[in-house]
C-alpha cells in the first residue's frame, strides 16, 4: 500500500496478527501514513519531526502539511487517533512473526520522521522491517520512477526483494487476469 494505503496495509497486519489470522508472505510500504494522531496543525504529523516544519517553507514535497492535517481529521473521524487501526504506529504488544515488510520513502518527504519513527517502532517490536530511503524523493517516490533516477533504482530494489513474477502469473497479468493470493 502507499500513502494512507500503506497505514491500512500495516494497520492490516496487525489485525491479521491479534486474530490470529494467516499472514501474506510480506508486504511493501510505500510512504505509509502510520499515524493520524495529533491536534490542530499537527493533526497527522505526530513524529514527523523538524523536516515536516521545514516542508511549509521550502516546497520540496507537493504534499503539504496543512493539507495532511485536514485529511487527517476527516479519517478518523470519531475513532481514537491513537490505535490501530487508525494508527498502526500504536500497535500493541510483540509485532514477531509478522511478513517481512519493506517500507520505501522519500528522503524530502514532509512524512519522513513519521515513517522512520514507525519502521523503528515496529522493529523495536519484534517485526522484520526493512527501510529505503530514496535520495531526493518525495511522497511516494516511486511515482516518479519515470523521471528521478533514484525513484526508477528502489523499484528494481524491490523486485529483488519480492521477487520476479513467475511465467504464468506474467502470462495471466498479460491477459488481464488476476492470480489467487499465495495466501489461500
Amino acid at each position: 500500500g502507499e500513502s494512507a494505503g500503506g497505514g491500512l496495509a500495516a494497520s492490516m497486519l496487525a489485525m491479521m496478527r491479534s486474530r490470529q489470522l494467516p499472514f501474506p508472505r510480506g508486504a511493501l510500504l510505500i510512504s505509509p501514513w502510520t499515524d493520524l494522531s495529533g491536534d490542530g496543525a499537527n493533526a497527522g504529523l505526530k513524529h514527523a519531526g523538524s523536516l515536516a516544519l521545514e516542508q511549509r517553507s521550502a516546497g520540496r514535497d507537493y504534499l503539504k502539511p496543512d493539507m495532511i492535517a485536514w485529511i487527517a481529521k476527516l479519517a478518523r473521524g470519531d475513532m481514537p487517533a491513537d490505535r490501530v487501526p487508525v494508527s498502526p504506529m500504536y500497535a500493541e504488544g510483540s509485532l514477531e512473526g509478522m511478513p517481512p515488510i519493506f517500507v520505501v520513502y522519500g528522503e524530502d518527504e514532509v512524512l519522513r520522521g513519521q515513517i522512520e519513527a514507525f519502521c523503528d517502532t515496529w522493529s523495536g517490536k519484534g517485526a522484520s522491517v526493512q527501510a529505503r530511503g530514496v535520495a531526493g524523493g518525495v511522497h511516494v517516490p516511486v511515482m516518479f520512477n519515470f523521471c528521478h533516477g533514484p525513484s526508477h533504482d528502489v523499484l528494481r530494489e524491490v523486485s529483488a526483494v519480492f521477487g520476479a513474477p513467475s511465467k504464468e502469473a506474467a502470462a495471466g497479468e498479460k491477459q488481464g487476469l488476476l492470480a489467487a493470493p499465495s495466501c489461500c
